[in-house]
């Protein structure tokens, strides 16, 4: 099994290859913006998993995350297969903070998220 950091950058490298066959430009950006990605306006937190859907039920979030959510309107969560390298789904800003639990550690509760379809 793959570190949690490895598992992290191979989810982003999905998703910057996503982009790359769309003919857009994403860039990886530094630790500590609360996100991982700038895909033009979009703000991506990338949350990569070898985990199937059935088997993950929430995905941490930490603060800055959380308050980055909370803070800009194109903020999106790309949830990764890493083992499938495929993006499970696309989770919009409204459709987080509508899921969030937060305190003692912010989670995103996949429940909801897990019953629509794939929008990519």
């Amino acid at each position: 099994m793959a570190t949690n950091k490895k598992i992290g950058d191979k989810g982003e490298q999905i998703v910057i290859d996503y982009f790359k066959k769309k003919g857009k430009k994403a860039i990886r950006e530094k630790q500590g913006k609360g996100y991982d990605i700038r895909a033009g306006r979009l703000l991506i937190e990338v949350k990569g998993t070898e985990q199937t859907i059935e088997q993950k039920h929430f995905f941490p979030m930490s603060e800055k995350e959380f308050f980055t959510a909370c803070k800009e309107k194109n903020y999106w969560l790309y949830w990764v297969d890493v083992k499938k390298k495929k993006i499970v789904r696309r989770v919009p800003r409204d459709e987080i903070l509508a899921n969030i639990l937060p305190h003692p550690q912010y989670r995103l509760n996949l429940n909801e998220i897990k019953k629509r379809k794939m929008e990519v």
